[in-house]
């Protein structure tokens, strides 16, 4: 075996393999505690004819909402979207898994309607300042689908 191989192999040895620190990190439900900025990009199913528009006809597909986390994950706050027509995240559940992964869910009223959206999976970022993920949902009993890419800043 050559020498170099060898002092490989002898170092590799010696020194122990670890996961990075931000593998390991652990997180718990009061690490998304507080106020955020809550920006949405909206999608829609469009497979008809009718309007898809979920949060504003005028809308060109994405919101922002300043919203509380409660200590036990509760969700709610006012919104915007880029139409400027107003709604608000009236309720609603993140949680927190120790792998730093969040699912959940936004519930929002839009005029008369209940807009839930599911919260498949996000993730907190390491600096515990970002939350990013997706969304999916029906508005009350309508056919047409919402797909949205989310993002959370903390204030």
């Amino acid at each position: 075996m050559p020498m170099i191989v060898r002092s490989l192999v002898v170092l590799l040895a010696v020194v122990p393999v670890a996961a990075p620190a931000w593998a390991q990190q652990a997180c718990t439900q009061s690490d998304i505690e507080g106020i955020w900025e809550l920006y949405v990009g909206l999608g829609d199913d469009d497979d008809d004819d009718d309007n898809d528009d979920v949060l504003d006809d005028d809308s060109d597909g994405w919101s922002a909402c300043r919203i509380t986390v409660q200590p036990e994950g509760g969700v709610s706050g006012p919104c915007v979207t880029a139409g400027g027509a107003s709604f608000r995240i009236v309720g609603g559940q993140l949680n927190l898994r120790d792998n730093c992964l969040i699912g959940g869910r936004f519930v929002a009223r839009v005029d008369e309607e209940r807009v839930t959206l599911a919260v498949p999976r996000a993730a907190l970022s390491r600096s515990g300042d970002v939350i990013a993920g997706a969304l999916r949902g029906r508005v009350d009993d309508d056919d047409d689908l919402v797909a949205a890419l989310f993002q959370m800043i903390r204030r």
